[in-house]
């Protein structure tokens, strides 16, 4: 019989964790990014990128306190370093509906992080029992 291991698809991301503390280093720099290149940006989609990485690698929290944490520090930046014209009320709003946006995305990737590992272990215990059974 053939024990070759099915293939992974191209579009998952490779298994593994991360420490959780990691992405408090990816996010500070994300922040220091966010900051040198202008504070104008309405959807900072850079934020996507490293929210799912942290919920695929270390789970639902780390990829919440960062999908929270980075909206709320860029409207700080914006509040004390840009002054902007426009209203706090919209900036508010808008930090509002980028963080929901960004912490939907958080849980999305979190959960599929988890039925993946889930189902990996599944299928690894039943390919554990085919030989008993074929015996």
């Amino acid at each position: 019989m053939n024990k070759e291991p099915l293939a992974r698809p191209w579009w998952l991301l490779p298994p593994g964790r991360l420490h959780p503390t990691w992405w408090a280093g990816v996010a500070a720099l994300l922040l220091w990014l966010d900051y040198a290149t202008g504070l104008d940006t309405q959807f900072p989609s850079l934020y996507f990128i490293p929210v799912t990485l942290a919920a695929w690698y270390s789970g639902r929290w780390p990829a919440l306190a960062l999908a929270v944490a980075l909206p709320l520090v860029h409207i700080v930046f914006l509040l004390t370093l840009k002054r902007p014209a426009g209203s706090l009320v919209t900036l508010v709003g808008m930090t509002v509906v980028r963080g929901a946006i960004i912490i939907v995305t958080a849980l999305w990737f979190a959960r599929l992080s988890k039925h993946e590992r889930d189902l990996h272990r599944h299928v690894q215990t039943l390919e554990g029992l085919l030989p008993i059974c074929a015996f």
